[in-house]
């Protein structure tokens, strides 16, 4: 069952904080596409950052870092744990204010809302790791397991994971149409559950998974091979150019083969372009095949003070879903790659004063003029305190996707509403390895 819908506005409110700020890592990972999206919770934090988001140690708890394990000898722990409380109040309208000939309706959800996380990732000796992550919430008193699986090292020639875990393919932040594994047919039944395998290779590596589908242990009568997907995919690692090369295999779905390739131009400015491709093809049939293709850049100007995000995407697939996982906001739901040609730009501005961003979003799609816009502010006028307004629109076609309450930013599907919200919000990392 959902939770009240005004907790779609607390979590809004916080993913337009994290989306403002910058990250460890650079603007080159944004996570555009977890803006107005459920994302990932339980992450450990860093006293560093002042939402609370150690990017490196997310990413690696993600699964994007190649070798779990490469410290010779260590032995130990670490024990994190982090809350986030939030408030929020969101005015909005059926329809655009000047949209008059239509009408509109008014209302104003409010609410508040709290949760956390507890975490331990234990290094039992330099083959073995585990770690888990706990969260809970209120209101609802949700307690569930947001992370939970080991590593194991192979003489450092291969690696393996099991358990439950994020698993990401691609670059894009905009349109995950690349991610393979996120786009696994959903159900209501239980967790996903991964396999993988990474293998060293010259200058990059071999990638094997295996996931099962939501619910796979849930109903042991129907545990089979065809309720399993399969991927492979390839990385090379060239001084020039970063290149992946994979595809996924699920029963239920189209064979899909990608390529993703991101490099960085220098200069001026030191640019950094992407480009990803898809084939997708009824492996019963052998018809219809179906293309897709992105291409984008991310720039930073200014000493850092302003960063630019745009891209260009097409997309060929009459039936183009990704899901998105369970959170303590809402049960694993399906999501939408609108057809045809699809333009996006994302852009933050610091002017240098402390904790105050300015940034916007903005997703277009030609063959249904249909456009999403999403300006707002982000302050941070006291420690641990982070106050949010940002002003989602959909304009151009009234029947267009972000239009229509499927496309939507605003979880109650209105076309236009102002965000006011303010976060407290802190974490705490204790750890203690011993070296043999």
């Amino acid at each position: 069952m959902k939770k009240p819908h005004l907790l779609f506005f607390l979590l809004l409110i916080r993913v337009l904080s994290v989306y403002a700020q910058e990250e460890n890592g650079g603007y080159a990972n944004w996570d555009i596409e977890g803006l107005f999206e459920a994302g990932q919770t339980g992450q450990e934090g860093s006293t560093d950052d002042p939402e609370g988001k150690d990017r490196s140690a997310e990413d690696n708890a993600n699964g994007e870092g190649s070798k779990a394990i490469d410290i010779m000898g260590i032995r130990g722990f670490s024990a994190f744990a982090s809350i986030y409380f939030m408030g929020a109040y969101a005015p909005g309208w059926s329809e655009t204010p000047w949209n008059g000939e239509y009408g509109s309706a008014f209302s104003q959800p409010s609410g508040v809302a709290m949760e956390g996380d507890l975490g331990l990732d234990l290094t039992i000796s330099r083959e073995l790791q585990v770690k888990t992550v706990f969260v809970f919430s209120f209101p609802g008193f949700a307690f569930t397991v947001n992370q939970f699986f080991l590593n194991y090292n192979f003489s450092d020639r291969l690696f393996f994971r099991i358990g439950k875990f994020v698993q990401n393919w691609g670059y894009s932040p905009n349109y995950p149409f690349t991610n393979l594994p996120i786009r696994v047919p959903a159900s209501k039944d239980g967790d996903s559950y991964i396999a993988r395998i990474e293998i060293p290779v010259g200058i990059g590596g071999l990638q094997l998974l295996s996931m099962t589908r939501d619910g796979y242990l849930a109903k042991t009568d129907q545990v089979g091979i065809k309720e399993l997907a399969f991927g492979a995919k390839y990385n090379l690692a060239f001084p020039w150019a970063d290149i992946d090369l994979g595809g996924y295999y699920f029963e239920e779905m189209p064979l899909r083969f990608f390529y993703s390739v991101k490099t960085t131009i220098t200069g001026l400015f030191d640019t950094e372009v992407y480009t990803e491709g898809m084939f997708a093809v009824n492996h019963q049939s052998w018809d219809h095949p179906e293309f897709s293709l992105n291409a984008g850049f991310i720039n930073s100007f200014f000493q850092n003070k302003l960063a630019v995000n745009g891209e260009v995407y097409y997309n060929g697939e009459t039936n183009a879903y990704w899901y998105e996982e369970k959170n303590i906001y809402n049960e694993p739901e399906t999501n939408t790659l609108v057809g045809g040609f699809n333009f996006a730009l994302n852009i933050t501005y610091k002017p240098g004063w402390k904790g105050f961003n300015l940034f916007t979003r903005a997703r277009y799609n030609l063959e249904q003029n249909s456009l999403q816009l999403i300006p707002g502010i982000r302050i941070v006028p006291l420690s641990h305190i982070t106050v949010t307004m940002a002003v989602p629109m959909a304009l151009g076609s009234r029947d267009g996707y972000y239009y229509t309450e499927s496309g939507s930013a605003d979880k109650y599907g209105r076309p236009f509403s102002i965000l006011l919200g303010v976060s407290i919000n802190g974490s705490f990392n204790f750890e203690k390895y011993n070296f043999d």
